[in-house]
């Protein structure tokens, strides 16, 4: 093979290796975008921060009821 042939046929499988690379990049970043918009499957990183700080604020104040009914069961067997 000379010189020119082989120059044209990397060129085209350089072309071909770069096709594949954006496409495996496109249908990466659609796929994303469905799991996540379409068909809930993923969870954006935002939003499972928001979760996360939603349950802690629910947690701290389930402990704090639970501290202060222990208190007044406590109180309540002290008076009777």
């Amino acid at each position: 093979m000379g010189d020119v042939p082989a120059y044209h046929a990397m060129r085209a499988a350089r072309g071909f290796a770069a096709w594949g690379l954006d496409a495996a990049q496109r249908l990466t970043g659609t796929t994303t975008a469905y799991l996540a918009e379409e068909a809930p499957v993923l969870v954006r990183p935002a939003e499972l921060d928001g979760h996360a700080e939603g349950v802690a604020v629910a947690r701290d104040a389930c402990a704090r009821l639970e501290k202060r009914i222990a208190l007044l069961e406590a109180r309540r067997r002290g008076g009777s």
